[in-house]
């Protein structure tokens, strides 16, 4: 046998360790070597036999996998403070084929410190479950991995505590999701984010909805979402400080980009861009229920449909963001302007200023006040505003213009998403992924 296959009984001086395992690939078999001492302590032709047990004997430690692909038969278990990282996401694979039915790639369920980092993790060529799952987690870090499934709702999943709640904070904590490629063929919920405080998604290519379920003190940023038939990012239960910043929701033609269903305090939009986003009827932003919301700096192009929605009772602050050419489908008023209020009988404040709006094609319009007979201008403030037309509002009821300006504005358009990024450079390197190129 080489060096590398030396087995438990043989003695052999190694270097300092780094890994508390090291799993690697010979044959048609695979091999625990202890990163102490260098033996070989498994193996088997089982890969997922050989993982669990290197598992199973480190109290706290790194699990290395070598690069290669390992084919699972059963759900991998992790447990407290356990590092399992392969050697890059697209030169380590889990090949999970369920041996007695669909599973999922790897369990986190009742832990602290997981860390799981540079693997493939491939739960779509058999079409298999979740590629992570578990409730109870906390600290737990998922960097640059490549999570795919096919047809099962989540390719990743947590799920919260066992009773969660939110306003007494029993919620699962301090758990983060960094630099992945998420892909779910099914197009629903690929991304499910429930019961989770100080916790955070970032730099993240997601094929498919994020569905955030009650939480709190949540961080989304950097992210690409796309191709979901559905929405971008559904928020549903009451969610308590909500920051989305610097992400791009691009070609969700079925849906809408971010949709609030509940009640939102504390909700945070800011420079994102939202490109081709909306089905017909569809709109960039759907704020409903009750919403404490600020949507500052974001860029509004080519939506389908509408820009903003807003259908909420609450506050929300529109602030330095730019619409351009909303309404790509040319609907009538109603369903095609930049931004739609329906004040209703709602209890609704909006504070509308320094906005660009230069956005709604032949028949809409810039903002559609929906007013059902009552008075908007006790409840809407709209300053320093441009827009292309000098009415810019439709209905019979509506704000003043005040201190708002009419101008051309299609050299100041150009000029600003010049400054910005390309849209037109945003491309994919394959099916599942989203890559970002500046401009």
């Amino acid at each position: 046998d080489s060096l590398e296959l030396v087995h438990y009984h043989m003695p052999v001086e190694q270097p300092p360790a780094t890994a508390s395992y090291i799993i690697f690939k010979k044959g048609n078999k695979t091999y625990a070597k202890n990163g102490t001492y260098g033996h070989i302590e498994f193996e088997s032709t089982d890969s997922k036999t050989v993982i669990q047990n290197a598992i199973d004997n480190t109290e706290s430690g790194i699990i290395l996998i070598k690069k290669g692909t390992y084919e699972i038969t059963e759900r991998i278990a992790l447990k407290n403070y356990i590092t399992l990282m392969g050697e890059g996401k697209h030169a380590t694979k889990l090949l999970v084929n369920g041996a007695t039915g669909k599973i999922d790639g790897i369990g986190i369920h009742n832990t602290t410190g997981v860390r799981i980092a540079n693997l493939w993790i491939d739960c779509k060529t058999y079409d298999q479950r979740a590629t992570i799952a578990g409730s109870n987690v906390n600290d737990c870090t998922v960097y640059n991995c490549k999570l795919e499934n096919l047809d099962e709702i989540f390719a990743v999943y947590f799920a919260g505590p066992s009773s969660p709640d939110v306003e007494n904070e029993v919620l699962d904590k301090n758990n983060k999701l960094i630099n992945c490629d998420i892909y779910g063929e099914y197009g629903a919920d690929v991304l499910s984010w429930s019961y989770q405080m100080d916790s955070q998604i970032i730099g993240c290519n997601i094929y498919g909805r994020v569905a955030l379920y009650k939480g709190k003190n949540h961080i989304f940023a950097n992210n690409i979402i796309y191709g979901s038939p559905n929405q971008g990012m559904w928020i549903t239960g009451n969610y308590y400080n909500l920051n989305i910043h610097d992400n791009i929701f691009r070609n969700l033609p079925n849906g809408s980009g971010i949709v609030t269903t509940n009640n939102v305090y504390g909700l945070k939009i800011s420079a994102n861009l939202f490109l081709d986003v909306g089905s017909t009827n569809g709109q960039a932003i759907n704020l409903q229920n009750y919403c404490e919301a600020e949507i500052e700096n974001n860029k509004f192009y080519k939506t389908n449909a509408k820009g903003v929605l807003i259908q909420c009772d609450g506050k929300v602050v529109l602030n330095g963001n730019t619409f351009f050419d909303c309404n790509t489908n040319n609907n009538s008023w109603y369903n095609g302007g930049a931004m739609i209020v329906i004040f209703g009988n709602k209890n609704l404040l909006i504070i509308m200023e320094n906005n660009i709006i230069d956005s709604y094609n032949t028949n809409g319009v810039p903002l559609v006040i929906n007013d059902n007979d009552q008075d908007p201008t006790a409840r809407g403030i709209f300053i320093n505003n441009a827009f292309n037309t000098t009415n810019p509002f439709y209905g019979s009821n509506h704000p003043t213009l005040g201190d708002n300006s009419y101008t051309q504005l299609s050299d100041l358009i150009s000029n600003y998403l010049a400054q910005g990024i390309n849209y037109n450079n945003i491309s994919y390197t394959d099916t599942s992924m989203a890559l970002l190129t500046e401009g």
